[in-house]
Parts: C-alpha cells; structure tokens; sequence
C-alpha cells in the first residue's frame, strides 16, 4: 500500500511489529491497549476512538521479560482502528533502558518468524525463516 509505505519513510526511526500490552494515561479512564508496532520514536495504538491529536501520554509499555514508562503525545489517529503516539525526547540516563527493551522486542519477533512454516506468495517465491531478518542485524 502507497500510504503505508510514505509514512513509513517519514519516520527517523524503523518500527517493529509487536503486540505489546500499553496501558495508557491521559485518556477519560486508563486503559490497556495492545500495540501494532513499536520504535526509538514511538508506538501505534489499537483503539476505537482514538484521542484527539497533541493529547499528551503517559505509557507503560510491557514487553518480553521487560517494562518501560514514557509519555508521548497523539501525532496521528486512524478512526475506528488506532492511534500513532510520538515519544517525548527521553533523556540519556533512560536512552539504555530504551534501547534495551526495543532489542528485547526484536529477538522475541525474530524467534517468532524463525517458528513459522514456509509460505508462498503470489509471486512463487517461497519465504523461509532462513529468509528471516536475524536480531543481529
């Protein structure tokens, strides 16, 4: 699709697919929302009723054997489907707990592709876990 493919290239930072559980702050009552993705810059929501755009965040982002807390702000809101959160500037102290648990969200993705089957797609190529993007890279 055109339009993913134009926001992804307008992000600084890549983002990785994950279902994470959110629980989020900030909205009429906390929540716990489930993620689409995930990156340095920010994370995409599920919900519904997405909050207005420049709302102010607080998250708890839970991962695979890790946590974190940021605040972000509503850059974007698709209705009916979610919302896109841009993280605030997070200081250096906190850039390792960061990095930390993005890393921790990647190899738990890459275990995860390295279980799938081989599949097909229209093309005939056949896509191996082999094929797979390795957490090292």
């Amino acid at each position: 699709m055109i339009l993913a493919r134009i926001e992804l290239e307008r992000r600084a930072a890549p983002r990785l697919p994950c279902n994470l559980e959110v629980d989020v702050e900030g909205l009429p009552r906390p929540l716990t929302l489930s993620s689409r993705d995930v990156g340095r810059g920010g994370v995409f929501l599920y919900h519904a009723s997405p909050p207005p755009v420049d709302a102010p965040l607080d998250l708890h982002l839970r991962g695979p054997g890790r946590s974190l807390r940021l605040s972000g702000t509503v850059v974007h809101r698709l209705e009916g489907i979610g919302f896109g959160v841009q993280f605030d500037p997070v200081p250096a102290s906190m850039a390792g707990a960061v990095d930390g648990f993005l890393q921790a969200v990647e190899a738990e993705f890459a275990a995860v592709v390295q279980k799938l089957p081989p599949t097909a797609n229209p093309l005939g190529e056949t896509f191996t876990p082999a094929d797979a993007p390795s957490s090292s890279s």
